[in-house]
């Protein structure tokens, strides 16, 4: 790795936005950090990588420990000297009506949904503050602003994360940190396909101004817009990639 060259983490990057993410950041010449818990997807989106000219490594990370996340950040930066952007990607989704929640349900997902993206944010921030630069972009999601039927849960975190990312950006701005979000519509990923049926996905796409469901490299590309020098001036945004869906109703 060369002096200048910026160095990623990605959360979730095994599969989905967070693969696509991944590989677009590789492009734009970062030495990025996949990691996830599946461990066999993470070596294939870094050969992915490799195999197009960038640089990448693949790590083991369960994001709902805190431990593990400040000692994954800690070996970031001891490996490759800095850390100038993680993206705050995993997740899980779980839909279920409100009499069907448990106590499993709901601790899972406030685990990874909430809890991991403080632990990362709390982690890069202890040492983008030292370094003086650097940046947190986190995945939200359109259904933060609308009523989704059976995602009571999974919808109430996401808006939490537009909440965290807005106050954390008022905390840290003084000192030029910046905290940004994106909220993307319904993109089609071998994650999603196993939640929803082809007729489902067309009534999203009818909801939205543009009638299409986005693309995870649309979502990728405003991550990296986020992250750049051309964003210097944004931060405590959520920028909606949703084809206008939540703007037509």
């Amino acid at each position: 790795m060369t002096e200048n060259t910026r160095v990623a983490l990605i959360t979730g990057g095994a599969g989905g936005i967070g693969r696509v993410t991944a590989n677009k950041l590789a492009q734009e010449g970062y030495t990025v950090v996949v990691a996830d818990v599946n461990d066999e997807g993470t070596k294939a989106a870094v050969a992915e990588i490799e195999a197009a000219g960038g640089v990448a490594e693949a790590i083991h990370l369960d994001a709902t420990h805190r431990d593990d996340v400040h000692a994954a950040l800690a070996g970031i930066v001891e490996r490759h000297g800095r850390i100038d952007l993680s993206v705050n990607n995993a997740c899980l989704q779980h839909f279920a009506p409100i009499a069907e929640i448990t106590e499993q349900h709901l601790d899972s997902l406030v685990n990874l949904n909430f809890s991991g993206y403080v632990w990362v944010a709390q982690a890069t921030i202890e040492h983008i503050r030292r370094q003086g630069f650097g940046t947190v972009v986190s995945v939200a999601s359109v259904s933060a602003f609308l009523g989704v039927p059976n995602s009571t849960i999974y919808s109430a975190l996401k808006g939490a994360i537009v909440s965290f990312t807005r106050t954390l950006a008022a905390e840290v701005g003084p000192e030029q940190i910046r905290i940004n979000a994106v909220a993307p519509g319904s993109v089609q990923t071998p994650g999603s396909n196993a939640l929803h049926d082809p007729a489902a996905f067309e009534r999203r796409a009818q909801k939205a101004a543009m009638k299409r469901l986005a693309q995870a490299e649309e979502v990728a590309d405003a991550i990296i817009w986020l992250a750049s020098d051309k964003a210097s001036f944004v931060t405590g945004q959520t920028i909606l990639i949703d084809g206008g869906a939540v703007g037509s109703l």
